[in-house]
């Protein structure tokens, strides 16, 4: 998988557009959209600037390289946990069952692959 396909997979991750994840980064759509096709390759200082905005893993993105603990710092995860805290049993039964299935859906072994 190239660096393209991993910022495109961590903008779909996080349901950002192009236009937004490129004001994440602070550069254009087109920037964006050149890095994930693979006609551009980001700059460091702006994916320091996506640092800032989303959590991931820089030895994933640059080299594919995967961190066994990234899955569980993500952002989403924690706003899920603490989303769940004070409903009842069934809904955090439903939402532990969602988990699982995007837990599954982006496995390590699947990012190194490629496969979804």
């Amino acid at each position: 998988m190239t660096i393209g396909a991993r910022i495109r997979q961590l903008r779909e991750r996080n349901t950002l557009s192009q236009e937004k994840f490129g004001e994440l980064c602070g550069v254009s759509k087109a920037s964006v959209s050149q890095w994930e096709i693979g006609i551009a390759t980001p700059p460091t200082d702006r994916l320091i600037a996506l640092r800032k905005h989303l959590e991931f893993s820089f030895d994933w993105l640059i080299a594919g390289e995967v961190d066994n603990n990234f899955a569980l710092t993500r952002p989403s995860i924690q706003k899920l946990l603490a989303v769940a805290q004070p409903l009842p049993d069934s809904a955090v039964a439903a939402l532990t069952r969602e988990g699982d299935f995007y837990t599954e859906l982006i496995s390590p072994e699947k990012l190194l692959n490629g496969t979804k």
